[in-house]
């Protein structure tokens, strides 16, 4: 019976760090647009795509992202558009940000 309630009691907390594995906020609505813009391409464009490991916060395994070139490249824009944003509202004192749920 002992056995039986570690058991359950650690499937429990295993299920609670799987949500710490996905996107939230404005990383998923990243995520969920280079997941469609791969979807609506057709299956021809596959050979040009790049693949890159990219790391998963809360997570030790990488996750393997293929994306055409022109979808990196507006990645990297949104992401350098983020951190300057982020940049120059901590360069002016301001504590507020839309990082921190603001």
């Amino acid at each position: 019976m002992r056995y039986l309630v570690v058991a359950i009691s650690g499937v429990l907390m295993l299920s609670g760090c799987a949500s710490l594995l996905t996107p939230s906020g404005s990383a998923a609505t990243r995520w969920a647009n280079l997941e469609k813009a791969r979807a609506a391409k057709a299956v021809g464009a596959q050979s040009n795509q790049i693949c890159k490991t990219m790391s998963v916060m809360g997570s030790n395994f990488p996750q393997k992202v293929c994306s055409t070139q022109d979808e990196w490249d507006q990645f990297n824009e949104e992401q350098r558009q983020s951190v300057d944003l982020f940049d120059s509202a901590r360069r002016a004192g301001n504590t507020d940000s839309e990082f921190e749920g603001n």
